[in-house]
């Protein structure tokens, strides 16, 4: 047995090479297995699109003991709806 250059002799690179020809026979990639998973990633891409446009519909608020005239402006002008607790 003689080593090529790599150190893997003829024999050893013989029974590599048929043992991942055979592992690769195993594997198959069906055009339906395509078109399922092209079906699986437009649903996952319509979800995200619509959990986009229901973080832009997020309603924001925020709760209080007290707030102060400061935090009012600043909350106005993120459109954030202050409520404080002597406000029920």
């Amino acid at each position: 047995m003689v080593a090529n250059s790599e150190g893997v002799t003829a024999e050893l690179y013989k029974a590599i090479v048929a043992i991942v020809d055979d592992r690769v026979k195993e594997i198959r990639v069906t055009r339906e297995d395509f078109s399922e998973l092209r079906r699986a990633v437009n649903e996952l891409a319509e979800a995200q699109i619509r959990t986009e446009k229901r973080v832009e519909e997020v309603f924001k608020v925020m709760f209080g003991f007290f707030i102060h005239p400061s935090a009012t402006e600043l909350a106005e002008r993120e459109e954030i709806v202050l409520v404080a607790s002597y406000q029920r």
